[in-house]
């Protein structure tokens, strides 16, 4: 459903506000100076902040996804996909984070509140890349035993880079990690 304008401003209000200053230090009232509207308005689209917040989380989700399916597309080969499907995650995640100026304190209150918001962004990315090692598979280039195995495996994998570097800070050089996580699964499923 295409949330209307008054919505996409309480959307987009709210999204800058949550990044700023976090859940618990962003009020609706904040929300509602911030979109132009009432607190009677946010409160006719939302029942609260924290339902106003998964929205917001679903969202950032839905685009995060749209991008990292169109770039793997793009990549011809089950070896390119991969790469681009690790690269471009970690990308997108940092491109992400930095637009929204989410501070450390925010990220700190906002992770357990968007893990739990993100459950279908999980198993679509975790879709995506056992496609990829199927596909992989199938053409003779990957070769992998269990397929659903690899995949969750090389998912908790990428949740073990991600979540010191979202928690701890941006300086943990994400895109070197990621690299070598791009060249540890390639070389592990590359046929002999």
């Amino acid at each position: 459903m295409m949330a209307d304008k008054k919505d996409q401003r309480i959307l987009e209000a709210a999204k800058k506000l949550f990044a700023k200053y976090g859940l618990k230090k962003t009020s609706i009232s904040d929300i509602a100076k911030k979109a132009g509207v009432g607190k009677g308005t946010v409160y006719s689209y939302y029942q609260g902040k924290e339902e106003l917040f998964a929205t917001v989380v679903r969202h950032e989700a839905a685009t995060f996804l749209s991008m990292l399916r169109k770039a793997v597309r793009q990549a011809d080969s089950a070896k390119e996909k991969l790469r681009t499907f690790l690269m471009s995650h970690f990308k997108q995640l940092e491109e992400v984070a930095t637009l929204h100026q989410i501070t450390r304190e925010a990220m700190y209150e906002l992770w357990p509140e968007a893990e739990r918001a993100l459950q279908d962004l999980r198993l679509e990315e975790q879709s995506i890349l056992t496609d990829i090692l199927e596909q992989g598979e199938e053409n003779g280039e990957l070769e992998v035993k269990d397929v659903k195995l690899v995949s969750a495996a090389m998912y908790a994998a990428i949740k073990a880079l991600e979540t010191p570097w979202m928690l701890d800070g941006r300086e943990l050089a994400l895109d070197r990690k990621a690299e070598a996580l791009v060249d540890l699964v390639l070389r592990g499923l590359s046929k002999k």
